[in-house]
């Protein structure tokens, strides 16, 4: 299916994105547009990638403000967390938000037992939360706590397929 659209000639990333909504290629096109913004926002043309985000925000209102608090905490950490924070409170099942937040939090303010809480809250809010699962096993690696890396970095990134199918049960603890 996306072979096709290699072939053709899109006058901007958003009408791309459109086809891909089109022909039903929801995640594809929800992590794409998501990526559009960020990639444009990192590029210093932030009036591009508001088009990136409102296509995102369709597919998953709110994933905008995930991927804008990431992008802010490269230079204001503090800003960004209480941004995090503030939104947290009106969005508490938001799994993109609160991997965001964990990834504020380790990454950038170094706090791992703070961004363990969040990054487990993603993960309880949705099992199979790709951007959390990813950082759980940054965690886990961080704290030496190699079955865990297994567990996490496995399933995360499709060779054992969900954690609900990973042949092995789960063997990390939260």
């Amino acid at each position: 299916m996306i072979s096709r659209f290699r072939k053709a000639r899109f006058a901007s990333p958003v009408l791309l994105l459109l086809a891909l909504v089109a022909t039903g290629t929801t995640f594809s096109a929800l992590s794409a547009s998501a990526d559009c913004g960020m990639f444009y926002l990192e590029l210093g043309v932030p009036e591009r990638s508001k088009a990136c985000f409102e296509l995102a925000d369709r597919l998953q209102p709110g994933i905008s403000q995930a991927y804008q608090l990431v992008h802010l905490a490269k230079t204001k950490p503090d800003v960004a967390l209480a941004q995090g924070l503030e939104a947290a409170k009106a969005r508490p099942e938001d799994a993109y938000l609160a991997s965001a937040i964990g990834w504020v939090l380790f990454h950038q303010q170094h706090k791992l037992a703070e961004a363990k809480v969040w990054v487990d809250k993603a993960l309880a809010i949705d099992g199979n939360h790709h951007k959390a699962m990813s950082l759980k096993w940054q965690l886990c690696e961080e704290e030496k706590d190699w079955l865990c890396v297994i567990e996490y970095r496995v399933s995360g990134h499709g060779v054992a397929g969900s954690r609900e199918s990973a042949r092995a049960p789960l063997i990390c603890a939260s």
